[in-house]
């Protein structure tokens, strides 16, 4: 769903004074080239006053697509001469005259040192040829390193650019093929970026990866030097099956499909590797890269808006970086840093919907956009989606940002930090009027449209629709323009980020009241905005560091304010906002309204962040005012926690005769001993022996109480529990630490087997435990799965994920939990789960399995990836594999936990063993058709390596 907003992403609007009519053009960074029917380049400069003219030079034919590099400033073209097509680098366009009269020196790929070039550098231009044995359909530069690559009709050809030197000294540009895809698709558009490469057909996506042997292997990944995948038999990948039944009206497509990750292996679409180049250097990469596919979709037609098949194919393809350069929490400037992927995003489109991908540190769709009517061409950014239809254009947001700050950042969406998530709705900033856009390019803060407005429709050309989508596009034609059209080519400047922000801050004040949501929204985009530019090396100078800085930490003010006082189900994220803005308790404090009493002005949101902070965060005193009003909060908010609250360290100055007056109020409602305790501890800091005597003789008389209330009742008080895992974060002598272990584990065996509940709410839950104190662990995925499978009403309880919090974690001596045990059974979900965590903790694995394959065998998978790995991997095949066969033929294929399992452990081992030791593993008496698949993936793996 996208929401739709009316804000101003450009500032200005201004017309490039190109001298021919333009028929194509591209752009990047600061250079933007225009290319005529006429053969005519015409090169400018695009800066913020708009497009100044730098040269003009003249094509060796007709120009049918473009692209640039800004790494080795080159100008990539695919040309037509003749009906022959060729592709072509213009290298040292820069050495043109403004005229156009320059001399031009052309030479073959890879010939750049032999003679007559040797000697001194030429102040010429340099038209490379690069001959191909297909005719291109397609080009792309990987904007990190300049590599080329070509794509045509079934396989895509890569360049890398290199440098050689001259006897003078001086470096020449060149490019060396060392690669060939092919692939068993008719292909449309390539994209190439960092080793990722992204290619289209009318109908299917698959991008790719190109990764060193050695990463793969630490990921745990199979080593393939040339992954390949046979194309299906049954329909042929990308092209429709006619049916027969007397006509040929009818043409079938194959359904959407969606592949990420490992299972992109399954689409069916056949790639191999062919390696050229210099034979001692192929030899090199072949034992040093791999292929692995990362994406793969596949679209049916969508004729709900459009008639002709032709209109429904895919276009826009765009891999999209984002760098690690640049620093949200420091005004250093980043310009100096080199340049290294953080993260890295595909985007498709097809006429009425775009897709987003993040195709990085993981791969994931991202964002939806549907468009209104249809679109010719989408170009993205690090901030916005641009799309153009017939006669608008359209801006949306992306979540580029949101994931990139994840990826750089591994304490984001902790306490500490907090990001916006990318799964938010993307949202229209603005739909702008244009005749007849044509088509759209993006170049750092601008972005460059070409609109013609015809002054005589164009007569339709109609064409049979029979045949497959490839038949439609090759035999539809374009008709001729009955006039010339009139056109221009507009260079359009985008909003400083800080301005657009301010007004996006303005522009959700009008849903503050009514639609809180849409409020906090509006801010989150923000957010999003300011962050993807302070990621930005182009845009985060050292001026514009320090402005985006100052409006980010804003912005983190506001968004903090909107989980503070809105009822929000995440207020919790108030605490990391409010990090992030800078601003100290005693700030937040007094530039709120107004202390008026009544609980309601203080919701969920503001007082975990003030119980957080005075609790933990703060160690300096607080001002008198700023103690004495935090304590007034807590009078009128949560009287119970006022005890709390005046044993922090950082109240020391607050009001004792007012602490005194509440503390008796708080007595009178709820005595304890805590409440009686701290009013002793009060009378001696206002040096008032009396009160102090008549506390503490109360207090002796509360604990005679308690203790009688817990002889009855068995049950230790939550306060003392608090007390004793805040020694455990605190505390750093081990004997210490190993005693606080037991008496907690003791306690949460005793209330986890008699169901217990604590007399009071826990004052830390077992995640903020797990982010502030080293000795709980991370709870196991398989644990959470034994958890799931109990029939506990209400979940786990908060004990029981302690314990084994507790227990996944180093800290904790198991031997000396075993003698706890008997209390729980293993027959209930909470017992298993401890029984086979102190197992796995002293190492016992096989008697594990076979305790999850009786009791919880949808857990067995789980705990064989997490505990059977490096020296324990060959239970796998030893213990695992063969109990799973036993069991399955035991319980007659009914059971289809057992046969899932079955088949992912046998997926494992395929791809782990040699063929012979494969087969020896199996049963005898198996079933063939079910081990066959597997056991021909594990010779197809063992070929191929």
């Amino acid at each position: 769903m996208v929401r739709v907003y009316n804000c101003h992403p450009f500032s200005s609007q201004l017309i490039v004074p190109v001298q021919h009519q333009p028929d194509t053009f591209c752009c990047g960074r600061d250079a933007l080239f225009v290319i005529s029917a006429g053969c005519k380049i015409e090169a400018f400069t695009v800066t913020g006053a708009g497009c100044e003219p730098i040269c003009t030079f003249a094509s060796l034919g007709k120009v049918q697509k473009t692209t640039y590099s800004e790494i080795g400033d080159y100008l990539a073209t695919i040309e037509e001469k003749n009906k022959v097509f060729s592709l072509r680098a213009y290298l040292n366009w820069r050495k043109c005259p403004a005229q156009g009269k320059s001399r031009v020196g052309i030479r073959m790929v890879g010939h750049v040192l032999q003679a007559p070039f040797k000697g001194a550098p030429k102040d010429q231009m340099e038209i490379v040829e690069v001959p191909l044995s297909e005719p291109p359909v397609s080009i792309s530069c990987c904007p990190v390193k300049g590599d080329l690559v070509v794509g045509c009709h079934d396989k895509v050809v890569l360049f890398r650019l290199k440098e050689e030197m001259m006897d003078g000294g001086s470096p020449v540009l060149d490019f060396e093929r060392f690669l060939i895809v092919h692939v068993s698709l008719n292909l449309l558009e390539v994209a190439f970026c960092n080793g990722c490469l992204a290619m289209i057909t009318d109908l299917e996506v698959l991008v790719l990866k190109l990764e060193h042997v050695q990463k793969m292997e630490s990921n745990g990944q199979q080593k393939t030097p040339q992954e390949a995948v046979p194309v299906t038999k049954d329909i042929c990948k990308g092209e429709a099956a006619t049916l027969s039944y007397g006509q040929d009206e009818f043409v079938l497509f194959q359904s959407p499909l969606e592949l990420l990750g490992e299972d992109t292996s399954g689409s069916g679409v056949s790639v191999s590797l062919e390696w050229t180049g210099v034979e001692d250097l192929t030899t090199e990469m072949q034992n040093s890269l791999c292929l692995r596919q990362l994406l793969y979709r596949r679209f049916a037609p969508d004729l709900s808006h459009v008639y002709s098949v032709e209109e429904t194919s895919l276009h826009s393809l765009q891999l999209l970086p984002m760098y690690s350069t640049g620093d949200l929490e420091s005004e250093s400037h980043p310009g100096g840093k080199e340049k290294q992927i953080l993260s890295l995003f595909c985007f498709f489109s097809l006429p009425h919907v775009g897709y987003l991908y993040a195709v990085g540190n993981m791969v994931q769709q991202l964002s939806i956009y549907n468009y209104p009517e249809k679109a010719k061409q989408a170009v993205l950014s690090p901030q916005f989606l641009h799309v153009i239809t017939r006669n608008n254009l359209q801006c949306y947001t992306v979540r580029c940002s949101a994931v990139a700050a994840r990826d750089k950042d591994p304490e984001m969406d902790t306490n500490n930090k907090a990001c916006p998530p990318f799964f938010m709705p993307v949202c229209a900033l603005r739909m702008q009027l244009f005749i007849g856009l044509r088509a759209a390019c993006h170049s750092r803060n601008n972005l460059i449209l070409l609109a013609k407005a015809e002054v005589h429709v164009q007569a339709r050309h109609n064409e049979s629709k029979k045949g497959s989508p490839q038949n439609v596009r090759a035999i539809t034609k374009t008709p001729s323009v009955t006039s010339e059209p009139a056109w221009n080519l507009y260079c359009l400047q985008m909003i400083p980020t800080v301005q657009l922000c301010k007004e996006m801050v303005d522009y959700s004040k009008r849903y503050k009241d009514c639609s809180p949501q849409s409020y906090v929204h509006l801010l989150s985009e923000a957010h999003l905005m300011l962050k993807a530019a302070l990621l930005d090396p182009d845009r985060c100078n050292q001026t514009d560091a320090e402005e985006l800085l100052s409006a980010f930490k804003e912005n983190c003010t506001q968004l903090g304010d909107c989980f503070s006082q809105f009822e929000m189900d995440d207020f919790h994220l108030t605490l990391p906002y409010y990090k992030m803005s800078g601003m100290s308790l005693s700030e937040l404090i007094s530039r709120r309204p107004s202390w008026e009493n009544g609980p309601q002005k203080f919701g969920n949101g503001f007082m975990y962040y003030l119980k957080h902070s005075v609790y933990e965060e703060i160690e300096e005193p607080l001002s008198a005012d700023t103690a004495n009003q935090v304590l007034h909060i807590f009078k009128l908010a949560e009287p119970t926690q006022i005890p709390h609250v005046l044993c922090s360290p950082c109240m020391r100055n607050v009001c004792l005769r007012t602490a005194w007056d509440h503390l008796e109020r708080l007595a009178a409602i709820s005595p304890s001993a805590l409440v009686t305790l701290t009013k002793a501890t009060v009378a001696l800091r206002i040096e008032d022996p009396q009160k102090y005597q008549m506390a503490m003789e109360r207090y002796t008389e509360t604990l005679c109480e308690q203790d009688g209330a817990e002889e009855n009742e068995e049950e230790t008080p939550q306060l003392l529990v608090d007390f004793w895992e805040a020694m455990l974060i605190a505390c750093t002598k081990e004997a210490v630490i190993q005693v606080l272990l037991l008496k907690l584990v003791s306690l949460y065996i005793q209330r986890t087997a008699r169901k217990l509940q604590p007399d009071r709410t826990p004052l830390k839950t077992v995640e903020e435990l797990i982010n502030s104190c080293g000795h709980f662990g991370t709870i196991f995925p398989w644990i959470h799965i034994i958890n799931a499978s109990g029939s506990h009403p209400q979940g786990p309880l908060q004990d029981l994920q302690k314990l084994q919090s507790i227990l996944c974690g180093s800290s904790i001596n198991v031997k000396s939990v075993l003698p706890l045990l008997h209390q729980l059974p293993e027959d209930a979900s909470p017992g298993l789960s401890i029984h086979v965590l102190c197992g796995t903790r002293l190492g016992e694995c096989e008697r594990v399995t076979e305790q999850l394959l009786d009791r919880c065998p949808e857990a067995v998978l789980s705990f064989a990836k997490c505990e059977m790995q490096q020296e324990k991997q060959p239970l796998w095949w030893k213990k695992l594999l063969p109990e799973l066969c036993r069991r399955t033929r035991g319980a007659g294929g009914e059971n289809r936990i057992l046969v899932s399992s079955l088949r992912e452990t046998l997926a494992v081992v395929a791809t782990t063993l040699q063929p012979l030791d494969f087969l020896s593993m199996l049963p005898d008496d198996g079933v063939a058709p079910f081990f066959l698949p597997h056991l021909l993936q594990c010779s197809r793996k063992n070929s191929i390596t």
